[in-house]
């Protein structure tokens, strides 16, 4: 139950990271090598209890799914610094003679 509740928060956060909140946490990655680091841990341990199949898929989902949303990340970054600022609205002074 613990491992599907850490994956649907990991994957609403990238949702709201890269649409709905992108201009204040656009900065933001360390949440995935955390999360990748924490299923890999999760994985690790299961892999040795044979009773734990269905929490080792599950688990192995999660670090997958977290994994690729980085890969995702980086690249949604790389591609919105990547392209031409904005030009500025703001008006040119001239100089009074």
């Amino acid at each position: 139950m613990s491992i599907s509740v850490l994956v649907g928060i990991a994957v609403s956060w990238f949702f709201m990271e890269n649409f709905a909140l992108y201009k204040y946490a656009q900065y933001t990655f360390t949440i995935y090598p955390v999360l990748v680091i924490a299923l890999a841990g999760v994985v690790a341990r299961l892999n040795t209890i044979p009773e734990a199949q269905l929490d080792l898929v599950l688990a192995a989902l999660g670090l997958v799914l977290v994994t690729l949303a980085f890969i995702a990340q980086i690249a949604i970054f790389a591609y919105r610094n990547s392209q031409t600022p904005p030009k500025s609205d703001e008006k040119k002074l001239v100089p009074l003679n």
